[in-house]
């Protein structure tokens, strides 16, 4: 897995993706429920202690309401 130089932009993404939820008014329970997942896989996604693949991201962001380039565009790399 790549790291050091990309860690920096990995955690803009996870921000991002955690703002996302928390601007359309959804707690991590709230987004859990709907993914039929628990609190704690949200919470270890947005922490960064599981990181995602490209599908898992798409599933995630429809059922927040965002679109990829709301979060992608707040990656800096």
């Amino acid at each position: 897995m790549l790291k050091s130089g990309y860690e920096h932009a990995y955690e803009h993404f996870q921000d991002a993706l955690a703002k996302a939820r928390d601007d359309k008014g959804l707690s991590q329970v709230d987004l859990a429920k709907l993914l039929g997942e628990s609190q704690q896989l949200i919470s270890k996604i947005e922490t960064g202690e599981r990181r995602l693949d490209v599908v898992e991201f798409m599933i995630i962001i429809r059922a927040i309401g965002c679109s990829a380039d709301e979060i992608l565009s707040k990656i800096k790399l």
